[in-house]
């Protein structure tokens, strides 16, 4: 739905319920904006990771299955203590 599509909507509810829906959409935007942080945050994790991993190949240090999902675990325990 637009957002013009929306301000109407809003504008033909009742006066009671205004107040209402426009608190309701800035729950929904402050959710948003967490939502796209923590998944800022995540990329970020990730992006390290895949550096990581590309300064290991071209060392010439490849890694097992096991040994980079460890080096993984790590790093997500690590941003969580964060």
């Amino acid at each position: 739905m637009k957002s013009a599509d929306l301000t109407v909507k809003i504008e033909t509810l009742p006066d009671n319920l205004k107040k209402m829906a426009e608190d309701y959409i800035e729950y929904l935007l402050a959710k948003a904006e967490k939502q796209a942080s923590d998944d800022a945050k995540w990329g970020n994790v990730l992006n390290e990771r895949a550096k990581q991993s590309e300064l290991d190949i071209e060392s010439n240090r490849v890694s097992t299955e096991e040994e980079v999902r460890k080096d993984f675990l790590k790093m997500v325990e690590s941003h969580k203590a964060k």
